[in-house]
């Protein structure tokens, strides 16, 4: 998954959530030659106000023209030294205990049981990987999936906005899209 972006005009479902989940994914050369295609797809969300539309779309141009290595330092100093900024999901909610470990096999059984084939190097629980879950799922099983980790979307976008990271842009999107 961290090193390919699916080709975002073949995707079904609602492909901005695919964006997002790219957006908050390790930058690799793939994310930078698809960043002209997620800046479509965004410009074209119309559920999310033009502010948010024109920020993510601002981002992705930021992106795009970045140094790549200079991204990928970035993003191992946002996400990989400590959990404050964690994208693994239940580790807000169940840090280390046995109560982390059956919420992910919970999660694994419902995307077996929707089909969805995951990647066997990442987390169930992995913010990225759950988006692309989401994309492809029905309007209503989206927004009851982001209304019930709406608090970690929430304490997660104050984090990154503490810390001036554009990431903060997909908690912060996600949030608007069910009206939170």
């Amino acid at each position: 998954m961290a090193d390919t972006v699916p080709d975002m005009a073949s995707l079904g479902g609602m492909r901005s959530l695919r964006v997002l989940a790219r957006l908050l994914d390790y930058p690799c050369e793939a994310l930078q030659a698809a960043a002209d295609e997620m800046i479509e797809v965004l410009d074209a969300e119309r559920r999310l106000s033009a502010s948010h539309r024109t920020a993510l779309v601002d981002w992705c141009r930021r992106l795009m023209n970045a140094d790549l290595m200079d991204l990928q330092a970035e993003y191992v100093a946002l996400f990989d030294r400590g959990r404050n900024t964690s994208l693994l999901l239940f580790e807000h909610v169940h840090g280390e205990s046995r109560d982390r470990g059956q919420a992910m096999v919970d999660l694994l059984a419902e995307y077996r049981t929707a089909g969805f084939e995951l990647d066997a190097r990442e987390l169930p629980d992995y913010l990225p990987l759950f988006l692309e879950y989401l994309s492809t799922r029905p309007e209503a099983d989206i927004g009851r999936w982001l209304g019930e980790i709406r608090h970690i979307l929430a304490l997660l976008a104050a984090r990154l906005e503490e810390r001036d990271a554009d990431h903060a842009l997909v908690p912060l999107a996600l949030l608007a899209l069910i009206g939170a």
